[in-house]
């Protein structure tokens, strides 16, 4: 974030106490080697790892039709929630 921008008065007015991450679009840095990642992107990876260590048969991970495996190198084709016990995440 851009911390000048983030003190001045106009800024911290409309945050009235709210977190930084509400700030309005002006008090980002528009130079981020990541711009557009924010924790939205984040919290949906998670939701998304949580379903597949869960369910991974689930509809959302079959492979979609039309589409050759072959064209994305090694594609395991299941893993199983023993697979995954000793996984850090």
């Amino acid at each position: 974030m851009n911390a000048e921008k983030l003190s001045s008065p106009e800024v911290t007015t409309k945050l009235a106490g709210q977190p930084a991450a509400k700030a309005p679009n002006d008090a980002w840095k528009k130079n981020g080697i990541r711009p557009g990642f924010r924790h939205e992107l984040a919290s949906a990876l998670a939701i998304v790892e949580a379903l597949y260590r869960v369910k991974s048969d689930h509809p959302s991970f079959a492979w979609p039709d039309g589409l050759d495996k072959a064209h994305f190198g090694n594609v395991p084709n299941s893993t199983t929630s023993s697979d995954l016990a000793d996984d850090p995440l």
